[in-house]
């Protein structure tokens, strides 16, 4: 090893020393500012794409929304498209959401309302943009959900039928056209479903 090399080696340790002593003091809070940092695309809760399982999985929940906004007053209604991504549902509501699929929709202190009836709930922003919302009881009591409430959950987009709002409890006629129009609505465990 030639003497260049080793004097080299040796000043690597206090040069490498210095330069993380340069970065901590530069990353020190000094009260001047305060900034909030904001979420990047690598933020967003993701769920692994032809996964086969047949049941929602959880997903991370936080105070942001996919597009890192703050939720309107309406909370937050997520779902899940092919990627995995997390996109706002409320845009949608509006219209058919059959290309969807089976996806995966998180809500988080989402308004209720109006009920449909014991196991099943409108939950959303106003009569225009909202989401039935089935409850499967597994055995269970349903919960105890009244119109005005704040609803924190995770469903599966479930394909209607001719007859979805017979059967579900939707007896007002415009509820009718708009699952209708939906063509799905969305089942929720009544695990996975607070209610506050």
């Amino acid at each position: 090893m030639t003497e260049a090399t080793s004097a080299i080696r040796r000043s690597r340790g206090p040069a490498l020393l210095a330069s993380v002593v340069l970065l901590a003091a530069g990353c020190g809070d000094n009260n001047e500012s305060k900034t909030t940092a904001q979420p990047t695309d690598d933020t967003t809760p993701r769920i692994a794409p032809n996964s086969g399982q047949t049941s929602p999985q959880p997903t991370p929940t936080g105070p942001i929304t996919a597009t890192g906004k703050k939720p309107r007053g309406g909370g937050r209604l997520l779902v899940s498209n092919r990627n995995g991504r997390m996109r706002d549902l409320f845009p949608l509501l509006g219209g058919s959401l059959t290309a969807l699929g089976t996806a995966q929709v998180t809500g988080s202190s989402v308004r209720v309302l109006s009920l449909a009836g014991s196991e099943a709930f409108w939950v959303g922003r106003n009569r225009s943009l909202r989401l039935l919302v089935h409850i499967r009881l597994k055995g269970q009591s349903p919960p105890k959900v009244r119109a005005g409430q704040k609803v924190t959950f995770i469903g599966q987009l479930t394909t209607g039928s001719s007859d979805s709002a017979t059967t579900l409890g939707v007896k007002d006629a415009a509820g009718a056209a708009l699952l209708a129009r939906q063509g799905a609505y969305l089942e929720v465990s009544i695990g996975d479903l607070s209610v506050s």
